[in-house]
């Protein structure tokens, strides 16, 4: 069950800022990390040289994580989510705030770790990133899921808008049937889901009715690429 010891033990994470006892060396610290996560102690000091050479720091093990780079931290911080073999590994903003090289630096450890089987889930705001590591993406927009699946899928899909207007009451029936696949609200907030090339035809039908579209009430689409007949109808 979540919450659970045993489940805990199978995901190794790293968050976007991490505190370490900086005062420690890179092999005591993640020597720490590993007793936490029940590696043996007969196995440790190997399973650590492991995968501090999966980061690139086997030369820098003796070495105190404040003299780390950032990018090292995060080398680091990649090392100590996966010291105690765990098949699914978070990662949150691994990349940000990193130069060039350190982004692609680590780039090339998650593609190594996935070539090994390893599941990684990370969080991007880079698309770069993301079409170079993922095999299926999920993208959020406000706080809500907007769509999930594989790359190819998602990048080629045909776009889809979600209108939200207020309408007038003796407007809603009529929207109902010109526009079957919409929802009509109580509070007469009309909502419809539909390619781009219906999207004039639904603000044609909300100007003519005398309605109003408000902020926020085309996503995915934009206020600018409206007509100004329509950017007079926004609240």
């Amino acid at each position: 069950p979540a919450g659970t010891t045993e489940a805990r033990a199978k995901l190794g994470y790293l968050p976007e800022v991490s505190n370490y006892h900086e005062f420690l060396s890179a092999q005591e610290l993640l020597g720490i990390h590993a007793a936490m996560a029940g590696v043996p102690s007969a196995r440790r000091a190997a399973r650590c040289q492991e995968v501090l050479e999966v980061g690139g720091l086997e030369k820098r093990a003796k070495t105190r994580i404040s003299d780390f780079s950032k990018g090292m931290k995060q080398r680091f911080g990649i090392a100590q989510a996966m010291v105690g073999s765990p098949p699914l590994l978070i990662l949150d903003e691994l990349t940000s705030g990193l130069d060039p090289l350190a982004q692609r630096e680590l780039k090339e450890i998650m593609l190594g770790l996935r070539e090994k089987g390893s599941t990684i889930f990370f969080s991007s705001h880079h698309m770069a990133e993301v079409e170079g590591v993922c095999d299926r993406v999920a993208i959020l927009h406000r706080g809500r899921l907007r769509a999930i699946g594989q790359l190819d899928e998602l990048l080629f899909q045909t776009d889809r808008v979600e209108v939200s207007a207020h309408l007038p009451q003796a407007a809603r029936e009529s929207f109902a049937q010109e526009f079957p696949e919409g929802k009509v609200e109580d509070s007469g907030l009309v909502k419809s889901s539909l390619p781009k090339s219906e999207v004039n035809r639904l603000l044609d039908f909300v100007v003519l009715n005398g309605g109003l579209i408000p902020p926020g009430g085309l996503d995915n689409f934009g206020s600018g690429f409206l007509p100004a007949t329509y950017q007079g109808s926004l609240l």
